[in-house]
């Protein structure tokens, strides 16, 4: 998130206010992939929560990660992470394994990775998908987009009723989300921008070249959530003007090669998880500066 160095007042104050901007993501999550199934019979009552389900786990996860380290009760930027991986689950994602990848990965960042440019969310939804393909369980769509087809009008793709992770599908909701993180100078504002308007331009000139658009290949609401919370990770993205606006441009280029020959499901966490190589490209550039000067 916010690259300048806080106070711990404020740090505290970061992070609760975008920990509180991205619960409704989990209402809207609740809505899509429990309500509506619900109203089918397609689901019971208590399965309408799940995603809060994901959430809770994470959060115990967090707590038991800070107990074993000696920072329990002590609010950190990572405990956004730990929300956020709650939403970027497929529907049918199961809890036991979903508590064990997101334990073992916090726990191995915590024990070896804390200090690399290793995007933690990234690894963790990768990780999770890995899991999926070799437990047969990957599936995107819920049960009642796997039961019916359905043929919405663009604003209801905005609002969300795409295929996609239960908690990434409201473009319109991240979209107000990053504006108000960015009024509260909360996030590196330049790459969510930079790192999209790069995959707009490639998507398009990909259109233009198959003659095939479609509008999901645009506004993919799965790729612009990466973009706008999981690319501007702290630990992972760069702090100078000069190398976010390089950063951001390696995940659009990387997102479009990605999503074009994987999916635009994982292909843009590949891409984010590639480009922290160019964590530390601002220190690069100050030595550049700096010999070209002598």
């Amino acid at each position: 998130m916010k690259s300048l160095i806080h106070s711990e007042k404020t740090k505290n104050k970061i992070v609760l206010e975008t920990c509180l901007l991205i619960l409704p993501l989990f209402l809207y999550a609740i809505y899509k992939n429990g309500y509506l199934l619900y109203q089918r019979n397609l689901i019971s009552l208590i399965e309408v929560f799940k995603p809060l389900l994901y959430l809770g786990i994470s959060l115990v996860i967090y707590e038991i990660i800070k107990i074993i380290f000696k920072h329990h009760f002590v609010i950190e930027y990572d405990l956004i992470y730990y929300l956020l991986i709650g939403l970027m689950v497929m529907p049918n994602t199961n809890i036991y394994y979903y508590s064990a990848v997101v334990f073992g990965i916090s726990l191995l960042f915590s024990l070896f990775f804390k200090r690399l440019p290793i995007n933690q969310l990234a690894v963790m939804k990768l990780v999770l998908t890995l899991v999926a393909y070799l437990t047969n369980t990957y599936e995107y769509r819920n049960l009642l987009e796997l039961k019916y087809s359905f043929s919405f009008n663009y604003f209801d793709l905005l609002m969300g009723h795409q295929i996609g992770a239960i908690g990434t599908t409201s473009i319109i909701l991240v979209v107000i989300i990053y504006f108000i993180l960015s009024y509260r100078q909360n996030i590196k504002i330049l790459i969510p921008i930079v790192s999209y308007i790069t995959f707009l331009i490639g998507s398009l000139a990909w259109i233009f070249y198959t003659h095939n658009f479609i509008f999901e290949n645009i506004f993919n609401a799965n790729v612009i959530f990466a973009l706008v919370l999981v690319a501007t990770d702290n630990m992972s993205s760069p702090n100078g003007r000069v190398a976010q606006i390089i950063y951001s441009v390696i995940i659009g280029i990387l997102t479009i090669i990605f999503s074009l020959t994987i999916n635009y499901y994982e292909g843009v966490y590949i891409a984010i998880l590639i480009a922290g190589i160019f964590k530390n490209l601002d220190e690069y550039l100050a030595n550049l500066l700096i010999f070209s000067k002598k």
